[in-house]
């Protein structure tokens, strides 16, 4: 009789599981954005609406915020642009490098982050959500960058870019 390890025990006595439709979670998660669905598939439509979705939230968080009509208590909209320039940067990065002579997206999302900032000080400062004149401009252009960003990766990069931002403020804040 052959020995064998507690650990090969342990993973003899649990179940098998076979999961036959992860083959179209790997394509759909490596995939860019489309309206086709994956061949196979029930579902009858691609992933274009999740990425729409977004984009949707993205710009009336903008427009609500440029028109003042989002209350001093709501933080959502605030959130919502400030993770849309975060996940671009990163992904700009991700796409193009780190200096900003080469990867022309940078400046554009480094202008958004600052008049994120002015956005956040006014909040701060007079508890009212608006924005300035150039900041109207550096996040619509921004949230452009965005738009072709989120259509031109695939789901699971954004997901990863994501992660990577969230771990970043969490080292921001002294979390681990």
């Amino acid at each position: 009789m052959k020995k064998i390890s507690t650990y090969a025990r342990k993973r003899m006595r649990q179940p098998v599981q076979f999961n036959g439709a992860e083959w179209l979670n790997a394509i759909g998660r490596c995939r860019q954005y489309s309206d086709e669905p994956v061949i196979g598939s029930w579902l009858p439509q691609g992933t274009t609406q999740i990425s729409n979705v977004v984009l949707v939230e993205a710009r009336m968080s903008y427009q609500g915020i440029k028109d003042g009509l989002v209350k001093p208590d709501q933080t959502d909209p605030y959130d919502m642009l400030a993770h849309v320039v975060g996940v671009a940067k990163i992904r700009a990065m991700q796409i193009g490098g780190e200096d900003f002579e080469v990867n022309y997206l940078l400046p554009i999302l480094h202008a958004a982050e600052l008049a994120l900032l002015r956005i956040r000080a006014r909040w701060e400062k007079h508890l009212v959500w608006g924005m300035d004149g150039p900041a109207i401009s550096e996040l619509a252009d921004a949230l452009n960058v965005y738009e072709e960003i989120l259509t031109s990766s695939s789901p699971q990069q954004m997901a990863d870019a994501t992660d990577v931002r969230i771990a970043i403020l969490k080292q921001l804040r002294g979390e681990q």
